[in-house]
């Protein structure tokens, strides 16, 4: 099936225009993680005038329209200023920008070029032939992106615009892919007959053999129809759409692609491939040893359940490490976790000469002894409801009214700390005395939130922590030193015993309380 002749102009068009869009996004990110300033505001200039070149094809070429030349006349127009502007924009950020982003700023440049020599040749009545020979030659994009070892999958990248295969590499490479790249149908081919590729990323439009003409080959034949193809393409008939999909593709996806859809859908098709690699090999596994049959069926069940266990196991290692409303939102890929929280109170411990202790002890002692006390300590947070936040050598840090907010905050972590320094009494050093514990408490705001990429941590930020750890580390063995701002908090419910006024580094001089017990009458 053939595009008719507006969608086929739409697409020829719109080819250098995505790849602006791609490598102005690419450097975008590739810029912020420098943390380069200088050059951010060009590239997303280039990025709003591409996106704007793109709502200019769109509205300009459509079937309505009459004569390619009045159509190549308005593109002129339309299209004069923003082509220039993005041109110096680049000329500038090559001036100024390291050297591993000049290779990139270039492609801007040559699709630039490839985008005027398309409308020079729908006025002129160029052929495509005449065009390409202004174009770079693609099988010099190999040398241009390093090699990344593999990680996630073999991909074949199969597309006629050497900057298109390039921009795909870049991103692929970033996310662990190997990648190679195919500049023809009839390469590709003869690439897939001497590789073992996970998935093939396939643009319809290409002279020679077409896209839809590799699909077809690849469907019929029998080593090839379970690699899964995803056809990428800047026609957006929906026809074409259709007969992808009714000839074996897993998806189709429009250019300009958007990257966090295209992982998701490589994700999902090397899943399937992977599935699909297990069950040909057990189908000729089952062929040749017919006899072990049953025991591969109970190995597929185990593993079924260790992946179940192994997932339940995940969960559960998650809720450890982090908050459930918290480990609720990352499950739901919710990617930045921030919150302010007014009214908290946080509480600091640390175990007194603890460090002396630890040099006599054998170190399956000390870590048996820790995790004993530890364990005491996240048993008394579940029973009063406050979330652990984390453990720095021998001090613990808890917090109440965080993630979720609690009115009588105070009051548990006042009951935290007395627990606390009840029960550390049944723990003795070498020398037969009890441990004593230093515990500081603080109320007031804090931000909270997730950071980290591979092992997240939950924490707290702000001034309360501040002052809360000054609580804990200028406290007196034994005690519960609390500021004024919890003391106001407390004290119709509990009993204190005030100890002055301390110098608090960095901050000035303040009332602090021991915390003594419950009054009376809450006793």
């Amino acid at each position: 099936m053939s595009p008719n002749p507006w969608s086929q102009l739409r697409h020829d068009l719109c080819t250098p225009v995505n790849a602006l869009i791609g490598y102005a996004e690419l450097l975008l990110e590739e810029w912020a993680e420098s943390e380069n300033i200088s050059g951010i505001t060009e590239l997303k200039e280039i990025r709003h005038l591409s996106q704007q070149l793109l709502e200019t094809i769109n509205r300009l070429i459509g079937p309505e329209q009459e004569g390619w030349r009045s159509i190549a006349s308005q593109l002129h127009k339309a299209t004069r200023s923003p082509l220039n502007t993005i041109q110096d924009d680049c000329q500038r950020l090559l001036n100024i920008a390291p050297a591993n982003f000049t290779t990139d700023l270039q492609w801007i440049l040559r699709a630039v070029d490839q985008f005027r020599d398309r409308l020079d040749a729908l006025e002129t009545g160029q052929s495509d032939e005449e065009i390409s020979k202004t174009l770079v030659d693609g099988a010099a994009i190999a040398t241009l992106v390093p090699q990344s070892s593999p990680t996630q999958g073999q991909i074949l990248v199969v597309d006629d615009q050497p900057q298109n295969c390039d921009l795909l590499r870049q991103h692929l490479l970033r996310q662990h892919y190997t990648v190679d790249i195919a500049l023809s149908g009839q390469s590709a081919l003869n690439q897939i007959a001497q590789g073992d590729y996970d998935l093939i990323l396939l643009d319809v439009m290409m002279p020679g053999i077409d896209g839809y003409q590799v699909l077809h080959r690849l469907k019929a034949h029998v080593q090839w129809q379970h690699i899964p193809v995803i056809m990428i393409s800047a026609l957006d008939e929906i026809e074409s759409v259709v007969q992808c999909i009714e000839q074996g593709a897993e998806d189709y996806l429009p250019k300009p692609f958007n990257p966090v859809l295209l992982w998701a859908r490589i994700d999902a098709c090397l899943e399937k491939k992977r599935l699909r690699d297990q069950e040909l090999a057990y189908q000729a596994e089952r062929t040749e040893l017919l006899e072990q049959l049953a025991a591969e069926n109970q190995r597929l069940n185990e593993l079924n359940g260790l992946l179940k266990t192994e997932k339940e196991r995940s969960e559960r290692l998650l809720l450890n490490i982090l908050p459930a409303a918290i480990a609720e939102q990352l499950k739901q890929e919710q990617q930045l976790i921030a919150e302010q929280f007014d009214a908290v109170t946080i509480l600091f411990a640390d175990l007194v000469n603890f460090t002396q202790v630890a040099q006599t002890l054998h170190p399956k002692e000390l870590v048996n002894l820790l995790n004993q006390i530890f364990s005491m300590f996240d048993r008394l947070a579940e029973q009063h409801g406050l979330e652990k936040i984390k453990t720095i050598g021998d001090a613990y840090m808890v917090v109440s009214g965080v993630p979720v907010p609690q009115p009588d905050h105070a009051v548990r972590i006042a009951e935290m700390a007395l627990a606390m320094q009840t029960e550390i009494q049944q723990f003795r050093q070498p020398n037969g005395q009890p441990f004593a514990l230093r515990i500081g408490i603080n109320s007031g705001p804090v931000v909270a939130g997730v950071i980290g990429l591979n092992r997240f941590i939950y924490d707290l930020w702000g001034d309360t922590v501040n002052v809360a750890s000054r609580m804990e580390s200028q406290g007196r063995e034994g005690d519960t030193q609390v500021t004024e701002t919890t003391y106001q908090l407390l004290q119709q419910q509990y009993d204190f015993e005030p100890r002055g006024t301390i110098e608090i580094k960095g901050r000035e001089a303040m009332p602090t309380y021991w915390l003594r017990g419950r009054k009376s009458c809450l006793s």
